[in-house]
This record gives C-alpha cells, sequence and structure tokens, in this order.
C-alpha cells in the first residue's frame, strides 16, 4: 500500500496487516462474499 492510498497513520500492527491485505478489491471481495449471506 503506498502513502497516496492511505495518509492516515497507523499505529496498531494488526491495523495495518488488514488494510494491506484488503486494500485490494479482489481480497476484499472474497473476504464478503464468505462472510455475507446469499
Amino acid at each position: 500500500m503506498t502513502d497516496e492510498k492511505n495518509n492516515s497513520k497507523v499505529v496498531n500492527p494488526h491495523d495495518k496487516v488488514f488494510r494491506e491485505i484488503y486494500s485490494d478489491k479482489e481480497n476484499a471481495r472474497s473476504l464478503l462474499a464468505g462472510k455475507l449471506p446469499d
């Protein structure tokens, strides 16, 4: 993730990992598809 995409400071390392992974649309789509009802 680049600074241009996320200019807020992340203090918690877990937040940083989550933001890195789910800033990708395909990763976010996959997470939501697996958790939300049809």
